[in-house]
């Protein structure tokens, strides 16, 4: 989907137009139903969000949400992430990507 398209989107629709904190925050905070909310309006529009995959330097050494869900346990969250198209690939600046909090 076109860049112009998808900022349309966000404007549309507030699940989409989190802040890379504030998306950090609903994780964190296990805040299930907005990021459920926020999947399913990723699929419904066929579009990955740059907040996806995007390490915030606010939080623990540059995480993604995928590797904070993890880290605190979140997996509910981890696995809507993950639907949404989260990378369970990307590292944060230590190295450690989601897969080594894996039980």
């Amino acid at each position: 989907m076109e860049l112009s398209k998808v900022n349309d989107l966000e404007k549309e629709n507030n699940d989409l137009s989190l802040s890379s904190v504030e998306f950090f925050d609903l994780v964190i905070n296990n805040v299930i139903d907005k990021v459920k909310s926020f999947r399913d309006t990723c699929i419904s529009n066929k579009i990955q969000p740059a907040v996806l995959n995007e390490p915030s330097d606010g939080y623990n050494n540059s995480c993604t949400p995928l590797i904070m869900a993890a880290q605190y346990n979140r997996a509910e969250i981890v696995e809507l992430l993950i639907e949404c198209g989260a990378s369970i690939d990307t590292k944060n600046k230590l190295g450690i990507n989601s897969n080594i909090f894996e039980k």
